[in-house]
């Protein structure tokens, strides 16, 4: 093999060594068009000649080539058409299946089984993967009385939802668990401090009003002052910013009360609600609309676990 031969087989490698590092696997048709497209004046990129070079990576043990279904679920991979073969990053098959097994166990078993799970996930990145399908399942399990798996539970779905724009499908159910869980932690946990704020600010994000709800209920407990950076959010912003007619009224009557701290505390809020709503970028629009197409994406991750699992559809 000539220096240049050598070259270009290299670098095919690295071509598909990279874009299965961002999707752990490909239904081979489709690899193929995207390096067909993305080479279209560069003869070694014919289909033959990748077709030949996707042979060779996989006698080097670069890349697993799979077509039976129960080997492919097992990566928690779903044959799409009974031809259909699928390329596998080999180096992360066996994380892939390893995680695979995992969410199954996060499915099907009790509360330490969820628990060890969620953990388990978190230490290999799955839960920057994570698809609605998967979410869906985490959200049902809000009505459990572990205080640990509730954290947990939240803290993944206000990274996946906020910072990545992947939302459960079951949005009622979801914003009605999310509810009955601020009744159920209407103060600041001793031991989980975030579950709480989480819950507000998730709730701010989909606009609902139960966050004004329940700053109302903190004034009637006297505790706005020690709670009110939990409304300072952008998306709380929105929903407090919305509810400025009731809540002028409100500071009104607290001032008549005599009640001039609540009072002053409620207009730092709207201030800071005021300012943050003002300062987005899509002001006309509700921050699930607004802030869904605008996240930041992280290219280094890799895509594919939005498709792991489909089975449970």
């Amino acid at each position: 093999m000539d220096g240049n031969m050598k070259k270009n087989n290299m670098d095919f490698e690295t071509t598909v060594l990279d874009y299965l590092s961002r999707h752990l696997y490909e239904r081979r048709e489709r690899l193929i068009e995207y390096l067909m497209k993305s080479h279209p004046d560069d003869t070694g990129y014919s289909e033959a000649s990748i077709n030949r070079k996707l042979a060779n990576m996989r006698k080097n043990n670069l890349i697993l080539i799979e077509r039976d279904p129960d080997v492919l679920a097992l990566y928690g991979i779903k044959k799409e058409a009974e031809n259909a073969s699928y390329i596998i990053d080999k180096s992360a098959g066996e994380i892939l299946k390893h995680l695979n097994y995992v969410f199954k166990k996060y499915e099907t078993g009790e509360i330490i089984d969820k628990k060890v799970s969620l953990k388990d996930m978190s230490k290999y990145g799955m839960t920057s993967f994570l698809s609605s399908s998967h979410l869906n399942i985490m959200v049902s399990d809000l009505d459990k009385e572990d205080d640990g798996l509730i954290n947990i539970l939240l803290e993944i779905l206000y990274h996946q939802i906020i910072n990545k724009g992947n939302k459960p499908d079951n949005k009622e159910i979801f914003l009605e668990n999310l509810r009955n869980l601020l009744s159920k932690y209407p103060e600041e946990h001793e031991k989980y401090t975030m579950i709480r704020r989480r819950v507000i600010r998730l709730l701010g994000y989909y606009n609902d009003k139960a966050v004004l709800k329940q700053l109302k209920a903190d004034i009637e407990a006297g505790r706005l002052s020690e709670t009110k950076e939990d409304y300072w959010d952008r998306f709380t912003a929105r929903v407090i910013e919305d509810g400025r007619t009731e809540l002028f009224d409100l500071e009104i009557y607290l001032r008549k009360e005599g009640n001039t701290e609540a009072a002053d505390t409620l207009v730092e809020i709207r201030n800071q609600a005021f300012a943050k709503a003002r300062n987005s970028k899509d002001s006309d629009l509700p921050w699930e609309a607004a802030v869904s197409s605008t996240l930041p994406v992280d290219k280094k991750l890799p895509k594919v676990i939005t498709k792991l699992n489909e089975a449970l559809k």
